[in-house]
């Protein structure tokens, strides 16, 4: 049996619409490390680009929350942990 082909990220990323609420995306992927492995090979190759906008420490949640509610993102808004 051959290994399937590796999913391309592009039709994902064209259907993409910048939005100004917080969105949660939930998978379950059925091969978990091939999917991470394809997702770090997107990464590397420069096909998968994720703008960071902000970094929160997880005690200013509320912060974050406010921040993304106020429409200020324009990439992810991270919590560290």
């Amino acid at each position: 049996m051959t290994s399937p082909t590796p999913a391309h990220p592009s039709p994902l990323v064209a259907r993409a619409r910048t939005h100004s609420r917080a969105r949660v995306l939930l998978l379950r992927p059925s091969n978990p490390n091939r999917q991470a492995n394809d997702i770090m090979s997107w990464i590397a190759s420069g096909d998968l680009k994720v703008s960071v906008d902000a970094t929160f420490p997880l005690d200013d949640a509320p912060e974050a929350h406010k921040y993304l509610e106020a429409g200020k993102s324009k990439g992810k808004v991270l919590y560290k942990i």
